[in-house]
């Protein structure tokens, strides 16, 4: 974590938060190794989870972070990235889903270009898909954890994880709960993190699935935000009634658009809505560190700079559906159609005519520049 805390006075304070959050890239170079270190941390006791507390992750993250007001000398970096991490879960009631955890990995990844940064998205696409279905499992029946039982058919439809070949947590209980986190290698970590249960589709009832697919949607199921709802909405639906290729995961035209939305609210909106939120909101006057309180109020002062009031739903798709064609000009066996399938490849080839996406600091620049010049 850098401890340079001279802020100019003319700084962009909507870009300040996200080249802030580029300095975590310091605690952990290798990010798959971090997602894995979050997964063992998070299911080592429950690997039934879908929801992740701030407690929690607080704990799996910022444990190293000294931000107290009555300390002497504050780092303001990690100051500002704490507090914006506690903020965006306080606006959900302190807990909020897992696969938005893994959306915010995009920010710890603002240095990561080329092949490297593609693989890691894909990484995080499987990450968010599978979050998703386990809440839909786990909403849709009460499925309980059990043993693969052996058959002659080749299940093709929901293993692209190979979550069949891995052990349950049952089995490695004892020996996994005296081993210690800092002793994975990044060489055995697929084989030491703890695994996630079966809680795909199979393990519906086919007579439920039909019924599930006949009664109206039911927001109290999920519990869900404004944010979440077309987005949980769309994925109910897809679940129930998607059939997988194998390995090649497809998702609609229509789920692919709601993710990224979500993706840019969570990631760009709520990040700069909790920098704006902490930075009014803090009292100085019950802070010991001097310099501190006078970088905090350089900030208050550039505070108006950051265009939430450009943050609309409406501005937001604008920004989205024109994104899309690039991918629809390259790839054109694709028809702009909600009934059209993404499979990764698609993902990849999208991200790359639009590289801005897995640069938050891009992605609120481009957004900002051609926000502005829709109004003029």
């Amino acid at each position: 974590m850098g401890n340079n805390n001279s802020i100019n006075e003319n700084h962009h304070s909507g870009t300040m938060v996200f080249e802030i959050f580029r300095t975590l890239k310091w605690i952990e170079r290798i990010w798959k190794v971090f997602c894995f270190r979050f997964e063992y941390k998070y299911y080592k006791i429950d690997t039934n989870k879908y929801m992740i507390e701030w407690e929690e992750f607080e704990r799996i993250f910022l444990d190293e972070f000294y931000v107290d007001n009555y300390l002497e000398k504050l780092d303001l970096n990690q100051w500002i990235i704490y507090n914006v991490f506690k903020k965006i879960f306080e606006y959900d009631n302190n807990k909020i889903r897992v696969y938005r955890v893994y959306l915010m990995f995009f920010p710890y990844c603002l240095h990561i270009n080329g092949a490297e940064g593609m693989n890691f998205i894909d990484f995080l696409f499987e990450k968010i898909i599978y979050n998703l279905e386990t809440e839909m499992s786990i909403q849709l029946v009460n499925v309980q954890p059990v043993e693969k039982e052996e058959s002659d058919e080749e299940d093709v439809d929901d293993d692209y994880f190979g979550i069949y070949n891995k052990k349950l947590v049952k089995d490695n209980k004892d020996n996994d709960s005296q081993k210690s986190v800092n002793d994975i290698s990044e060489d055995n970590l697929n084989e030491d993190y703890l695994s996630r249960p079966d809680l795909s589709k199979k393990n519906l009832n086919t007579s439920y699935k039909k019924e599930a697919q006949n009664i109206e949607f039911d927001y109290s199921k999920f519990n869900c935000k404004d944010m979440e709802k077309n987005l949980i909405r769309i994925f109910y639906d897809e679940f129930l009634n998607t059939t997988q290729l194998g390995y090649i995961r497809i998702i609609s035209y229509e789920l692919f658009k709601q993710i990224m939305y979500v993706y840019f609210y969570n990631n760009i909106v709520l990040f700069l809505r909790a920098f704006k939120d902490i930075i009014n909101d803090i009292d100085l006057d019950s802070y010991e560190d001097e310099v501190f309180v006078e970088e905090i109020k350089v900030i208050q002062k550039n505070n108006k700079n950051i265009r939430l009031d450009l943050m609309t739903e409406e501005k937001i798709n604008h920004f989205l559906d024109n994104s899309f064609n690039e991918l629809f000009l390259i790839r054109n066996n694709l028809a702009r159609t909600e009934n059209v399938k993404f499979t990764f490849d698609d993902i990849y080839v999208y991200m790359k005519k639009n590289f801005y996406f897995y640069n938050c600091i891009n992605l609120y620049e481009t957004y900002i520049s051609r926000s502005i010049n829709d109004i003029d």
